[in-house]
């Protein structure tokens, strides 16, 4: 079903961020992806340079990861 899901968003794209959470590296928390699975592997299948995302944890982490 997974591959099903990934396809259907392959073809049909989607609108809605995918949700990351970066964590918090003072207390030893790894960044983790909350929401979006599916999406991201379209994306990454498609080829896709980018992908909107909203973020959480660390706001210093988000801004260093986040520069271009």
């Amino acid at each position: 079903r997974d591959w099903a899901r990934v396809a259907w968003f392959v073809v049909n794209g989607w609108s809605e961020p995918i949700e990351v959470d970066v964590g918090i590296p003072a207390f030893s928390c790894g960044p983790q992806l909350d929401d979006g699975r599916h999406r991201l592997a379209a994306a990454w299948y498609r080829g896709d340079a980018t992908i909107q995302a909203n973020c959480g944890g660390s706001c210093d982490l988000i801004e260093e990861l986040t520069q271009w």
